[in-house]
């Protein structure tokens, strides 16, 4: 099988990334750590709240070369 490579910009910084399958952008936020945070995505521009489920997410998600994610965190405090 061959290895899919995918260069990406999250967060401002360059990523490569290898993979035997697509690359779902729900499991690289939670690959990163951010699976129990709230955050909203932004992909190439577009601002995704509420994220699709799972299987719809393979639909919309999936991360191409040169794509753009911004992964944004809600912090509350006081």
């Amino acid at each position: 099988m061959k290895t899919l490579v995918c260069t990406v910009s999250i967060n401002g910084q360059k990523y490569k990334i290898y993979s035997k399958t697509y690359i779902d952008i729900i499991n690289v936020v939670e690959f990163l750590g951010y699976k129990n945070q709230i955050y909203i995505l932004e992909y190439n521009g577009k601002i995704y709240r509420p994220l699709p489920d799972k299987k719809e997410s393979r639909k919309v998600f999936s991360l191409k070369n040169k794509d753009k994610l911004e992964i944004i965190t809600v912090v509350g405090g006081g």
